[in-house]
């Protein structure tokens, strides 16, 4: 990680002198200056001598994780456990060695090299307490003050420090959400866990963060998110590392740490992935991978966050542009990950968005990127459709947010289809789903019911769901003269057309166990499991 995280995270005015009590520790510095000489004295330490600690992950949803962290100048190694609080016998579920540029993954019996951010894991959760795993040293003074001293104890100092911009929209847009929500259920005010959560987000969003500063070492031994909270444990400098701690030649790894080899994009399908449950189990975490539909090799998308979700291929298709949600918090943005170098960079031009964008179109002619924002309003189910500039990445705003899901460009690259949705507030049902054509003014204009659409733009036809008869059906673009596809798969959802459109993968509902993507030839009745590692797939992104 070449120390990324191991920098300032807070600001503080150096001159500002602490409170009596904070200074009672022998070893505690006298102002705050003093913290962030502490600060960078550990920091320099750390870049040549080597050191382990703990981090104690509180989920907010799922068991407890422990990191135990190793780390070398240039060698790291994490080891995460599942925390049993019943019977304290906690259990070694992965560990990750990063050493001379590559990863060392392992989990259970598999083991593999790979490149950053690529190792793809069963146990959820290993990507955000990874990220969040990190010693975060105060290095630097700032100019503006923020923090505001509570308390000491334990040779630690406790302060309140304001959210910044992006996690304040967060925490204002969750708690927009959720009043929503009670607006329309009161009956949910009577859960005491609910309410307490709104509560504490309420005050965080008032007061600022709580966060505690190590006196003698001068990190901040917790870190909250709006995912999990962390403790920060057993610090300690290492006289002499234990001979072969961070090794590799103790064991065979299986390589996937090359590129994909070349000419193989046009068959690389961007999933949603997460590990297999047990039938009757809920939906597993999922993060973004990508899979080779020859080789069958299933890779996570190199994105250097907590989780990503599948967007579009730019042209090319060794670049794509992915929806993906940092460690730390804060709305989920616009990425591009070259998947031959696995380099990371946001997309679009500035923070146009003040909630989170779920999703990426790329336009026929290769020169615009959709996308949806939601939460950035006050009404829980608009979202606003953008139109990035693939040059220049200007974002435009495309009319005023409204109820629609499913964007799919239309051949002419001038406007898209959508679904309108027209759902009843607070009612478990549908509602009326209307296919309609939305140009780049945000003029709307309905088409015909339907769902789920995909534009077949050799054909110039639209591939939908009839909600009512849960058969798929082709209809002009215009809506017009709709006829049965194929023979209609019944129990098939959620299709992508292969690049040339002559394939299309569907995924097969099979309740109880997982959806299964099958692969047909464009038009079929009949098709095939594609050739995968098992696991719990969702909707596929070809294009």
């Amino acid at each position: 990680m070449n120390l990324p995280r191991l920098v300032l995270g807070v600001v503080f005015s150096a001159q500002l002198l602490l409170p009596a009590a904070a200074a009672e520790s022998e070893s505690a510095p006298s102002s705050m200056e003093g913290i962030c000489q502490l600060g960078a004295k550990s920091l320099q330490r750390l870049k040549t001598e080597p050191a382990s600690w703990t981090a104690h992950h509180q989920m907010e949803s799922g068991p407890d994780i422990r990191v135990e962290v190793l780390w070398a100048a240039d060698k790291h190694r994490y080891v995460f456990f599942l925390e049993d609080e019943d019977d304290g016998d906690d259990v070694e579920v992965a560990r990750i060695l990063m050493r001379d540029g590559f990863w060392y993954a392992r989990e259970g019996r598999t083991a593999i090299k790979c490149r950053p951010f690529e190792a793809s894991f069963k146990v959820p959760n290993v990507y955000q307490c990874l990220l969040g795993s990190d010693l975060n040293f105060v290095v630097s003074p700032a100019q503006l003050a923020g923090a505001s001293y509570q308390s000491n104890s334990e040779n630690s100092a406790f302060f309140r420090i304001p959210l910044d911009v992006n996690a304040r929209e967060e925490a204002r847009s969750w708690i927009a959400r959720l009043d929503s929500v009670l607006a329309v259920n009161p009956q949910l005010r009577t859960n005491i866990d609910l309410m307490d959560k709104l509560s504490q987000a309420k005050e965080t969003f008032r007061d600022g963060r709580q966060v505690k500063v190590h006196l003698k070492h001068g990190f901040f031994r917790q870190s909250a998110s709006a995912r999990f909270t962390t403790q920060f444990r057993d610090f300690r400098w290492i006289e002499e590392m234990e001979k072969g701690a961070l090794d590799v030649a103790d064991q065979s790894w299986l390589d996937q740490s090359g590129p994909p080899p070349a000419g193989s994009f046009k068959d690389c399908v961007m999933f949603a992935y997460g590990p297999s449950q047990p039938p009757g189990e809920t939906v597993p975490t999922l993060d973004g991978h990508f899979l080779n539909l020859q080789s069958g090799e299933l890779r996570r998308l190199p994105f250097a966050g907590a989780v990503s979700a599948p967007g579009t291929f730019l042209p090319g298709r060794s670049r794509v542009v992915i929806s993906g949600l940092p460690a730390g918090g804060g709305p989920s943005r616009l990425h591009e990950l070259d998947l031959n170098t696995g380099r990371n960079r946001l997309f679009g031009s500035g923070q146009f968005a003040k909630g989170n964008l779920s999703g990426a179109w790329l336009s026929p002619d290769g020169t615009t990127v959709a996308t949806m924002e939601f939460g950035g309003s006050t009404n829980p189910s608009a979202k606003q459709l953008w139109l990035i500039d693939l040059k220049t990445e200007r974002a435009t705003p495309v009319g005023q947010p409204f109820d629609f899901v499913s964007p799919a460009w239309l051949p002419d690259s001038k406007s898209l289809v959508v679904v309108m949705v027209d759902e009843p507030p607070g009612e478990d049902r549908p509602g009326i789903r209307t296919l309609s054509r939305i140009d780049r003014n945000g003029r709307v204009t309905p088409l015909r019911k339907g769902d789920f659409p995909s534009v077949l733009r050799a054909k110039q036809r639209i591939l939908y769901l009839d909600r009512d008869e849960l058969l798929w059906y082709l209809c002009e673009l215009d809506g017009s003269n709709a006829e049965l596809y194929a023979d209609g798969l019944s129990g098939y959802a959620f299709p992508t057309l292969s690049p040339d459109e002559s394939r299309i993968i569907f995924m097969r509902s099979r309740p109880p166990l997982p959806p299964e993507p099958i692969l047909f030839r464009l038009g079929d009745k009949e098709g095939r499991p594609i050739n995968a590692p098992p696991g719990f797939y969702a909707k596929g992104q070809w294009k």
